[in-house]
């Protein structure tokens, strides 16, 4: 059996937690809108929660599901 630190990214099925790295950087506005609606679409779906790692403000307040603070 494959430890967590065995995995790439695409081997790992039906995992708890997805931690997303600057996952827009450098993208389009069109590809980065299609990213995000890919992980939201996902999320509940694969009942996950995601860490999102980025410093666009923007993006994390519309993925956020409740707001902090």
């Amino acid at each position: 059996m494959l430890t967590p630190h065995e995995l790439s990214g695409g081997m790992a099925r039906g995992p708890e937690l997805l931690i997303t790295g600057e996952p827009t950087t450098a993208l389009d506005v069109t590809i980065q809108a299609q990213i995000l609606d890919l992980m939201r679409a996902l999320q509940p779906r694969m009942r996950t929660a995601i860490i999102l790692i980025t410093p666009d403000m923007g993006i994390v307040a519309e993925m956020c599901n409740q707001a902090i603070g």
